[in-house]
């Protein structure tokens, strides 16, 4: 029996029923540690949004770290980027954002003082990290909000397939989820992210944090909408709904129903 990494289908072959067990077969063998790729909700968080993609009939899309500090997690992206495109044929454009100062002055509880302070997690060599980015990936050095611009028209011609959100703190999140503003064709219908400190101390809360900025921005947002996916097995993992995207307004159709589940 073929393994999940040495078959290789090109995207416009691919059936519903063979992307389906192909998505499956890359999930288990993650967990099962028989790929290795990094961190698993990276690994099967890009899964998801390569599957989504593909159902929609896009070919070409893009993926984001906010919050890169040492650059491991966005080689990782860089990884799992190489490796769907090579088993798919289909183009990842991979973005790293970070200031590479370090944490930003905290304001007030909600930046968790208890937990991180000011110039924490400081990039050390913007130079050292760009020169082992693939040709597909870029390094932008900016504060989230200001790289947002450049993002955008990023995103028009490769629309945000995942992100990742990992910038720490309450006021960053909040300035970090301006990617979610843009306009609908820039996104997927749905698109997988993950939060990475948003459940994994005590002092985590609604109230604070990663979480509390994603609850503000469901408070104020009507066509965009975060939910968590506990049932998928996978901590941190998130879904941005684009309730304005012209298939979920019912005004295009994707290739396949969005009947996408747990891997």
């Amino acid at each position: 029996m073929a393994t999940p990494d040495d078959t290789t289908t090109h995207y416009a072959d691919l059936t519903e029923n063979g992307l389906r067990e192909m998505c499956n077969a890359y999930a288990r063998a993650i967990r099962h540690r028989e790929i290795d790729l990094g961190r698993w909700h990276y690994a099967i968080g890009v899964a998801h949004g390569v599957r989504t993609a593909i159902h929609c009939g896009v070919n070409r899309f893009s993926i984001v770290e906010f919050g890169v500090w040492q650059g491991n997690g966005l080689l990782e992206l860089c990884k799992i980027a190489e490796y769907w495109m090579r088993r798919t044929g289909v183009e990842i454009r991979v973005y790293g954002v970070d200031s590479a100062v370090g944490l930003p002055p905290l304001v007030g509880y909600m930046d968790h003082p208890e937990l991180w302070h000011t110039g924490a997690f400081k990039l050390p060599d913007p130079a050292i990290l760009r020169a082992k980015l693939p040709p597909f990936a870029k390094l932008l050095i900016d504060d989230v909000a200001d790289a947002m611009p450049e993002l955008e028209r990023e995103f028009t011609d490769a629309p945000l397939a995942f992100s990742s959100f990992d910038v720490d703190l309450y006021s960053s999140t909040q300035r970090a989820l301006q990617v979610l503003n843009m306009p609908a064709n820039c996104y997927l219908p749905v698109v997988p992210a993950t939060f990475d400190d948003s459940d994994s101390c005590l002092s985590h809360s609604a109230w604070c944090g990663e979480a509390a900025a994603v609850r503000e921005f469901n408070e104020v947002s009507i066509l965009r909408k975060i939910d968590p996916k506990p049932t998928f097995d996978l901590r941190k993992f998130y879904a941005c709904q684009i309730f304005d995207h012209p298939i979920r307004q019912g005004a295009a159709r994707s290739r396949w129903p969005l009947t996408l589940g747990v891997m």
